[in-house]
């Protein structure tokens, strides 16, 4: 068998199949073919390479897809730590609210005690003078100094008119 024979045969039986995954010994028509050589066995050559081929690219795809996963937990991860990371900062923040809002209170109450006790001071010290103070006695009290008065008053000009004659 001649050489383009041999090609054209191959090419026949290779019939747009990729020329890398056509064994080269058919390509540059080595080997003979005889029974031991038949077209057969490089038929299962060129199926047994394509199924180391396929099976090569499920592994790729296999280890790709592992690793966008393995990518997708790391990630997952990644916001679980900023969560749990944002849930302890509110914690802390609000237990600092609760310290500073108690703090705020004690001091409020405090000054408040304070201003109670200067408030009653004061009125102590203002009620000690409270008779002296015409407004604040009673208006029995004060209907009584008037008739004192008036009878002064009377007396005095009832002198005067005694002492003017």
């Amino acid at each position: 068998m001649t050489l383009g024979v041999f090609l054209g045969e191959v090419s026949f039986l290779f019939q747009g199949a990729d020329p890398l995954l056509v064994p080269t010994e058919i390509l540059l028509g080595h080997g003979k073919m005889d029974e031991k050589n038949s077209r057969a066995s490089w038929v299962d050559e060129i199926v047994g390479r394509n199924m180391a081929l396929v099976s090569e690219m499920n592994e790729k795809m296999w280890n790709m897809m592992m690793a966008t996963l393995g990518g997708f937990s790391w990630l997952n991860e990644q916001w679980e730590k900023i969560a749990q990371t944002y849930i302890e900062q509110r914690k802390n923040m609000r237990q600092e609210y609760v310290k500073l809002a108690e703090q705020i209170t004690e001091k409020m109450r405090d000054n408040f005690k304070e201003v109670e006790g200067l408030v009653k001071e004061t009125a102590t010290a203002t009620t000690k003078n409270i008779p002296s103070i015409p407004g604040f006695i009673s208006y029995q009290e004060l209907v009584k100094k008037v008739e004192e008065l008036a009878k002064k008053v009377e007396e005095i000009s009832s002198k005067e008119d005694t002492n003017s004659k």
